[in-house]
């Protein structure tokens, strides 16, 4: 057989191997995703807003973020960057606003978990600075107007300056954002007196930097 014969059949030989093998590389690229991902996400929405609204139409809470997905399986929904905020329907005070860099809700959205390193915020109000939390988890339960953290946090109440008036470690928490209060477990408080402070500490509060082993604290509630 001529050699230029045997080359060109070593040749076409080569390409379909190497035809074959690009083809399998790209089915396995391909497969990968649709028996992991799409296994467990059935919906995507980026920049998404969500809104709850009582029976009189009043607004309850808006949650919003960068992406949401929704699990298969009506198993609920998983957040990037979200934003949940709450309102103070009975004293009609100013709302608490909760970020943290994921988060998490069952279907109904009565359940919500932020994590990653939650930041709560509430503008002042009733002769109180505003207030400001860190905690690394949290569980909200928009129904109720409760949010908890069994992990360790900081609250404290700022002045016009962004300084703390006073701080609060806790080793776990509970916020009743309808009532405006809070109650900690193993606290530590530190308080910065000065002539200059415009806002009182909340009702019930002597910081003392002394631990006691719970606390309760009205936020600027009315009496």
């Amino acid at each position: 057989m001529p050699q230029n014969v045997i080359s060109q059949i070593t040749l076409a030989t080569l390409l379909f191997v190497v035809l074959g093998f690009l083809l399998w590389r790209n089915n396995l690229e391909h497969a990968g995703p649709q028996t992991g991902h799409a296994a467990e996400t059935d919906q995507r929405f980026t920049g998404f807003v969500a809104r709850q609204f009582g029976a009189s139409g009043q607004l309850q809470w808006t949650l919003h973020g960068k992406t949401v997905q929704h699990d298969t399986g009506d198993r609920g929904y998983a957040m990037s960057a979200p934003e949940l905020i709450v309102s103070d329907r009975q004293h009609a005070g100013p709302p608490w606003r909760l970020a943290a860099p994921i988060g998490t809700a069952d279907e109904a959205l009565t359940d919500i978990r932020l994590s990653g390193g939650v930041i709560g915020q509430r503008a002042a109000y009733n002769r109180q600075g505003p207030l400001r939390f860190r905690s690394e988890t949290l569980d909200i339960s928009p129904r109720t107007d409760t949010a908890r953290s069994d992990d360790k946090s900081r609250f404290a109440e700022l002045d016009d300056q962004g300084n703390p008036v006073w701080s609060s470690d806790a080793t776990s928490f509970r916020l009743n954002y309808r009532e405006q209060r809070l109650e900690q477990s193993q606290v530590q408080d530190s308080y910065r007196p000065a002539a200059t402070v415009q806002t009182p500490t909340p009702a019930t509060r002597q910081p003392d930097d002394s631990p006691s082993s719970q606390d309760q604290t009205a936020l600027g509630a009315q009496p």
